[in-house]
């Protein structure tokens, strides 16, 4: 599950810290089922701290050494920590849309950074359940509304034939009105 942290709608023009993405289907991840890193983050676009995007606050990934390790660095300062979380701005120009989303960077199995998303941090999980649950809604949706259409036909068909009380009481109307 993707780590959105906050959402703004109708976002007029791109920010200039966004990652700007015109596929909607695309949401800068990459699914590999069944491998080790299942979802990978593979955009390259600006990593903050934290999710207030700040210039100061912008940060990359590196191993730590030769054998390994990982650390953040930040870019304006050339600061490093041990650091392994960072937040991301992506922006969907079709729908207007910018999603934050809370990311984790660990150290690859044979090296290099692996970036996935950060579904253990605190800001994710009330927003994560109300995305599974609309998820969950949205397959349902258009199984109901089928259903529905299919069990209104059969009343009507079922009510309205000769003899039964729909057409009974369609014709004692028809014919109260056609008194007047």
């Amino acid at each position: 599950m993707i780590a959105v942290v906050s959402h703004t709608k109708n976002v007029m023009n791109a920010p200039s810290y966004a990652y700007s993405i015109d596929d909607t289907t695309d949401n800068g991840f990459t699914y590999q089922p069944g491998d080790r890193y299942d979802v990978v983050w593979f955009k390259q676009s600006k990593l903050y701290q934290y999710n207030e995007p700040c210039e100061e606050d912008e940060i990359e990934f590196s191993n730590a050494g030769f054998w390994g390790g990982c650390i953040r660095r930040f870019i304006k300062t050339n600061k490093s920590d041990e650091g392994h979380n960072a937040f991301t701005y992506v922006y969907y120009p079709k729908t207007k849309d910018l999603y934050c989303i809370a990311l984790n960077a660990d150290e690859a199995r044979f090296g290099g950074i692996v970036v996935t998303p950060a579904s253990w941090h605190p800001m994710v999980k009330k927003f994560t359940r109300h995305q599974y649950l609309m998820n969950k809604w949205r397959k349902v949706t258009p199984l109901v509304g089928k259903w529905s259409l299919f069990f209104n036909q059969l009343y009507m068909e079922v009510t309205y034939r000769p003899g039964n009380l729909g057409a009974v009481s369609a014709a004692v109307e028809f014919n109260y009105l056609s008194e007047l």
